[in-house]
């Protein structure tokens, strides 16, 4: 079994769970808080994207936040920004001191 599930969201961002870090999550917030249902629970306990349903992902981002705020962090979902990159690197070469970055 793998230590993580990592997909393509329709809106092309890259939703990932890492299973280490929810083998100890005790809230399984982010089962809570999918609008669409799409995060279930296997017979382990450990998230799972639910194939049978015909529901996708929102790209909502409940899932990521839920986990992070109550959960161990081990959901994230990750959007291609290929501008802001060049913006921040643009900003570095000026000598700005970016403190935030994913």
């Amino acid at each position: 079994m793998s230590s993580k599930i990592e997909v393509e969201t329709p809106g092309k961002g890259r939703l990932t769970i890492n299973l280490e870090a929810c083998k100890t999550c005790e809230s399984k917030a982010c089962t809570k808080a999918c609008p669409v249902n799409l995060i279930k629970l296997d017979e382990a306990g450990l998230p799972v994207l639910d194939e049978k349903t015909s529901k996708v992902c929102a790209d909502c981002l409940a899932c990521e936040d839920a986990c992070s705020l109550e959960g161990k962090g081990g959901l994230t979902i990750v959007y291609p920004m290929p501008e802001l990159e060049q913006h921040v690197q643009k900003l570095e070469a000026e000598g700005v001191k970016v403190v935030w970055r994913r």
